[in-house]
């Protein structure tokens, strides 16, 4: 199994759709805390924002065949 967090895959250069996954389930986890660090903390005026919807998303995938994991270009940078 992999399991890859949504967050990850806006920080690297990964497709899952391009690799020998079988996406079994979707996991969501919630938490009670209204309030998220913001991304570019250092960068601005206000330390946390307002949060709504799930704290973290997992989608959990079984390997299907051995597979080495290729870049497809280049991110931005993150802001």
């Amino acid at each position: 199994c992999l399991v890859l967090a949504e967050q990850q895959l806006a920080r690297i250069d990964f497709c899952p759709d391009d690799a020998p996954l079988a996406p079994l389930q979707t996991i969501a986890i919630e938490d009670r805390s209204p309030w998220r660090t913001v991304l570019c903390y250092y960068c601005g005026r206000i330390p946390v924002q307002h949060h709504e919807g799930p704290r973290l998303r997992v989608t959990v995938y079984r390997v299907l065949a051995d597979f080495v994991p290729t870049s497809h270009g280049e991110l931005p940078p993150l802001r």
